[in-house]
């Protein structure tokens, strides 16, 4: 029995030739059986396995390299990552992928167990080549080749290799069984609430500019709570901050523009994302001071600036930043007005006025608000309104309400709302206009019993 061409190399045939007596025909019998090293941890534990180099790296896998292979990379630790943590199954004698067990720690397909080849996570397929021991510290496969960062280099997202092994500090492995803590929300699932800043206490978070893909920047705006952009839940399972308007959608750190790879970084954007499951997606919500709404980095939710339509971004967090606290309001704009609707009523002002008539100076002399279609028409279909003195014979005096639509109307034209001027939003300071009802938070209007 001779190997084919008297070469003794892997995968080689054997035939029958004639008799010479050289090594190429000469055999030994082996009774050493194969004995397979102990995991050092029960089956089913998740762990993250981390670099005894300098910077302790961690293992992870992400890149797809074709036929539902992804190639091994170190990374700055990243606990939320799911992608970093692996359990060990001894019936198999495989390292699997925590967030997939149907994948193992392997060699390149095709490439069996030869040196230099690409370290990769790949389907189970019952191949020796895809069975590893844990000797010492080190991850080998059966035939004693060790789990290697190429080249020795500790750099972020380097690649792995199967390569000899030479007991360096690169094919040596810590188990770290220590995961990201997420702190309890402060409010129980599903309540509905604003997420106002807590220097600018009239600035709420909302999603404004559409980006694609169901996607939008965040924004501050002034508190319009009718408007249902403005309100958030929490989800406690998912560790999410949901929006209101549609519960599969949630705030999130982008990381798109950064490759497959991603990662957190100072003046990143924050942004409105379908729910992914992952660790993008997931905010903590903190009761201490000097940034209390932050992702898994080290960056907190931070407007550009305390003022109306500014964009929200993650930054560094920093205890003597006064921008990058918030809190919840759960306080919806309720309103009951005080007689029925359609019933026609003045607006008298409580304060003292000056008497045109008796020409006396202040005095106990009320006035009452009235529009003018012909005086005071500002454009674009809007009207100030005005103090005037209390004529009761002047329709333009005369106003309903609207519980339905909470509006203050004009009883001479009733499709004309008490407002803020178009484009206005609600700040502070602008004039009070008539004008059409468009379905605006800032066209909606409360009454609110007076305390003396």
């Amino acid at each position: 029995m001779t190997p084919n061409s008297f070469q003794a190399t892997d995968g080689n045939k054997l035939v029958w030739y004639k008799k010479h007596n050289n090594a190429a025909q000469r055999w030994k019998i082996d009774t050493t059986e194969w004995k397979w090293t102990e995991y050092p941890l029960p089956d089913g534990v998740e762990f993250q396995l981390r670099t005894r180099m300098k910077s302790h790296r961690a293992l992870f896998w992400y890149e797809h390299i074709g036929s539902d292979q992804y190639r091994l990379r170190i990374r700055d630790h990243a606990p939320w990552d799911n992608n970093q943590w692996w359990v060990f199954d001894t019936r198999t004698h495989t390292i699997r992928p925590s967030s997939d067990r149907t994948k193992v720690l392997s060699n390149q397909l095709g490439h069996r167990w030869r040196t230099g080849a690409a370290a990769v996570v790949r389907p189970w397929q019952g191949k020796y080549t895809q069975m590893m021991q844990w000797k010492n510290g080190t991850i080998q496969n059966l035939v004693g080749k060790c789990l290697d960062v190429w080249g020795g280099t500790d750099s972020e997202h380097n690649h792995l290799t199967f390569y000899n092994c030479h007991g360096g500090a690169n094919q040596h492995w810590n188990i770290d069984k220590n995961r990201s803590v997420i702190p309890n929300y402060p409010l129980r699932d599903h309540v509905k609430f604003q997420i106002k800043h807590s220097t600018a206490k009239e600035l709420v978070l909302f999603p404004y500019d559409h980006i694609g893909h169901d996607e939008y920047w965040l924004r501050l705006r002034y508190n319009e709570p009718y408007d249902s952009k403005q309100w958030w839940s929490f989800d406690s399972r998912t560790k999410t901050v949901r929006w209101w308007n549609r519960k599969t959608q949630v705030l999130g750190t982008y990381y798109k523009h950064r490759g497959f790879l991603g990662g957190y970084y100072d003046n990143q954007w924050l942004y409105l994302k379908n729910y992914e499951g992952k660790h993008f997606d997931q905010m903590k919500w903190l009761s201490k001071k000097g940034g209390n709404v932050k992702n898994h980095g080290k960056y907190c939710m931070t407007p550009n600036s305390l003022s109306h339509m500014q964009h929200v971004m993650a930054r560094k967090c920093s205890k003597q930043r006064d921008d990058q606290n918030w809190f919840i309001d759960e306080v919806e704009f309720d309103v009951k007005y005080p007689i029925a609707d359609g019933e026609k009523f003045m607006i008298k002002m409580h304060m003292q006025a000056w008497s045109h008539v008796h020409n006396k100076g202040f005095e106990n002399y009320t006035q009452a608000l009235e529009w003018s279609r012909t005086q005071w028409h500002i454009g674009g279909d809007q009207y100030y309104v005005r103090s005037r003195d209390v004529a009761s014979f002047v329709k333009e005096q005369w106003w309903t309400f609207d519980s339905r639509t909470k509006t203050i109307r004009a009883a001479g034209a009733n499709d004309y709302v008490l407002s803020h001027p178009r484009g206005t939003g609600m700040q502070h300071s602008q004039w009070a206009v008539l004008r059409k009802w468009e379905g605006r938070s800032n066209q909606r209007v409360g009454w609110f019993a007076l305390k003396r």
